[in-house]
Order: structure tokens, then sequence, then C-alpha cells
């Protein structure tokens, strides 16, 4: 196992999460030509891995302005979300 994937999970559980539900949906009809038909597609799993690489690295999250990894290297990832106290 990646030492990474715990962290990377717990980050994009958060985005993922009912907070971004709006900035999620506007991603993805952003990211994708249409609407992805996850019964129809073949593809379905690797184009949802790739739009949550895209949303993650790339994505400009309007709630912050930034991508999402971005504000989580500006804000002492091993606490995230939580804040960590001094």
């Amino acid at each position: 196992m990646n030492p990474f994937e715990p962290l990377i999970e717990k980050i994009l559980q958060h985005f993922a999460g009912p907070e971004f539900k709006g900035e999620l949906a506007q991603a993805k009809s952003e990211f994708f030509d249409g609407p992805l038909d996850e019964e129809n597609s073949e593809s379905f799993d690797l184009r949802m891995c790739q739009f949550y690489d895209w949303y993650f690295l790339l994505g400009k999250c309007q709630v912050m302005g930034k991508p999402p990894l971005r504000f989580v290297t500006l804000s002492e990832s091993s606490d995230f979300p939580k804040k960590r106290k001094r």
C-alpha cells in the first residue's frame, strides 16, 4: 500500500462530500462532454478516476479559488481537514 493513499482518500472524501456537492456537479459537467452513463459505459471507473485526479490536482474550486490540492498544501495536510492546535 502506498503510504500516501490514506491521506489522498481522506482529502478526496472531504472534497467529494456534501459541502462541495454543487461544486462537484459543476466540475463534472465541465470535465465530461455530457452525462456519464455508468451502466452503459465500459470505461466508467476509469473516467471517474480521471475526473477526480483532474478535479483534485487542477480543477479550480470556486469556494477557495484554487485546486483542492493547493488548499491542502497550504493548510498543513497532515491534520487536514482539522486545524492544528498551537
